[in-house]
């Protein structure tokens, strides 16, 4: 069995700039709780698969192989949330500012192929985020906290592909395998 999703990797300079960001809001927010997304992990989930056979994780690496018809773009990290968006938080994430609508075409591009290889559609409408860290326990009181003196823009991306990834969790966490990059295509009609 893999655990496979596909996500839009930020580069190494964009993962430092988040970094940054991460430990200005851990010396914020001092919260024993949150579990802070790994600097290499960082990337904005597109389509999470889940946990597929070998052989039709094989046949989805396959499909990925074609560059999607949509042209390369850039985009802008910046503004603070968390989900759910009542109560008390579970998730602490960075939005897409400039270039939403793109991540979104790009997601939906995904969504469909992945759709033409048995993958099901997810049902909730797609939020363009990167998630920075995760509560273990927390409190309503924990969301006003997590926005405070957050700078508009925190990194710029250039996207030019997506990327699948496997997914390995052990005792230390979370590791991902890149399978497969899926390059944006040129003649691509979307921007």
């Amino acid at each position: 069995m893999a655990r496979l999703f596909v996500a839009l990797e930020i580069g190494s300079l964009a993962q430092d700039l988040v970094a940054a960001e991460q430990a200005r809001l851990s010396e914020t927010m001092r919260s024993r709780t949150l579990r802070w997304t790994k600097h290499d992990q960082l990337h904005i989930t597109l389509v999470f698969i889940g946990e597929v056979a070998e052989e039709r994780g094989a046949h989805i690496v396959e499909g990925m192989r074609t560059p999607l018809l949509h042209s390369p773009f850039q985009f802008e990290l910046g503004g603070l949330g968390a989900f759910p968006p009542h109560g008390p938080p579970r998730a602490l994430w960075i939005g897409v500012k400039s270039g939403a609508n793109a991540v979104i075409s790009v997601q939906s591009l995904v969504a469909e192929r992945l759709e033409q290889l048995g993958v099901q559609r997810e049902k909730r409408p797609f939020s363009p985020h990167l998630t920075l860290a995760r509560w273990r326990e927390s409190r309503p009181s924990d969301r006003p906290r997590a926005a405070a003196g957050s700078p508009p823009t925190i990194a710029r991306v250039s996207a030019n592909a997506v990327t699948l990834f496997q997914s390995r969790v052990t005792s230390d966490g979370s590791t991902y395998t890149r399978l497969v990059e899926c390059s944006l295509g040129e003649g691509g009609g979307h921007r």
